[in-house]
């Protein structure tokens, strides 16, 4: 399959629903400088690799997104994000995370391991930001980790990187804070200090639906493990989120189009009828401080788009065409937060392309 240009534009005419196109924001704002001057920076150096701390400061922004999620599992990259996404969905059914970054799935399986063992909010966080390896090696000594799980979480060197990378790092601590006041970027996600949200996502993880696999997405071997797992063990996908991995203008190696259409090839199979894909963008406007917009897809508008044939060409849309569609719809997004000076902006939907 020959490589599109990524310069070719193609008209939008579809619906958008959920959230109105308009700028708008009912999302907090002023918090922003102070969580800013807490954090620091996002990368914290770990060995070989580096762990991305959580550097969405408004996840509430999917909310109008994720709340037209049917019953499903979802898959996402990142760390947090996937535990933020799956607490703004109606019904999860299973939570994977998808990285392929080392520490990203590192920290999914050691946070699965004490969300199995705590089934109290306050007993995990002081579990979460224990300084003291002995103190930490006792906690998982409930006995609901396997052996090799035990060994696996409970020794020094597994210690040594959650405490640098987790742990007390005061780098988290705009995470930390209590979410209670409606108006929060982290109302309704903060499961560290809600007891309610605490009980949905262990109980997630006490069965076994809180799993982690490092992966490439862009390699055809590792689509193909993806498959193998969700056909296995989960219910149809009801969101993939694949955040900002879709572009190919960083110089993080990205997906780009001609391998997020690959992967979404492989991935539409496995989704529900009523799916969503959800693409994330952002502009950096200082060195911390970025602009972040949510654009989700369902499934029937790329279906629909597949069908249809070019009014020039008068060939099929192929997926490598409905990637370069989509990036146009939350470029686009991500241009009207721009010039209106938005710190934040409300998901959208787009129901037909």
């Amino acid at each position: 399959m020959a490589t599109l240009p990524i310069q070719l534009r193609l008209p939008f005419s579809g619906q958008i629903t959920g959230s109105s196109a308009a700028p708008h924001t009912a999302l907090a704002t002023p918090q922003t400088p102070t969580i800013q001057k807490k954090i620091g920076h996002w990368l914290v150096p770990t060995g070989n690799d580096e762990f991305l701390l959580p550097n969405e400061l408004h996840p509430l922004q999917a909310r109008p997104i994720l709340s037209q999620a049917p019953h499903g599992a979802i898959v996402s990259v990142g760390s947090e994000r996937l535990l933020f996404h799956a607490l703004q969905m109606p019904s999860v059914t299973h939570i994977l995370g998808v990285d392929y970054s080392p520490s990203i799935v590192r920290f999914h399986r050691i946070n699965n391991a004490l969300l199995r063992t705590y089934d109290s909010c306050d007993n995990y966080m002081q579990a979460r930001t224990c300084d003291n390896y002995e103190v930490w090696r006792n906690h998982f000594t409930s006995g609901n980790l396997t052996h090799d799980e035990y060994l696996a979480v409970s020794d020094k060197e597994t210690f040594k990187w959650w405490s640098q990378v987790i742990g007390p790092n005061k780098a988290w601590n705009y995470v930390y804070e209590k979410a209670e006041e409606a108006n929060s970027p982290f109302y309704g996600v903060q499961y560290m200090g809600d007891a309610k949200l605490f009980s949905q996502v262990a109980s997630l993880a006490q069965r076994g639906a809180y799993t982690a696999m490092c992966i490439d997405l862009g390699e055809a071997a590792a689509l193909e493990q993806l498959a193998t797992n969700v056909q296995q063990n989960f219910e149809p996908i009801s969101v993939f989120d694949l955040s900002n991995a879709w572009q190919d203008e960083f110089p993080n190696s990205y997906l780009g189009v001609l391998k997020t259409a690959t992967l979404l090839e492989s991935i539409i199979p496995l989704m529900h009828v009523h799916g969503l894909i959800l693409f994330t963008m952002g502009t950096r406007l200082s060195f911390n401080i970025t602009r972040m917009v949510y654009v989700g897809f369902r499934v029937q508008a790329l279906h629909q788009m597949l069908g249809k044939s070019d009014t020039w060409t008068g060939k099929k849309y192929t997926m490598q065409h409905v990637v370069i569609r989509m990036a146009d719809i939350i470029k686009r997004q991500l241009t009207l937060a721009n010039q209106n000076k938005l710190c934040c902006m409300d998901g959208i939907v787009v129901d037909e392309m």
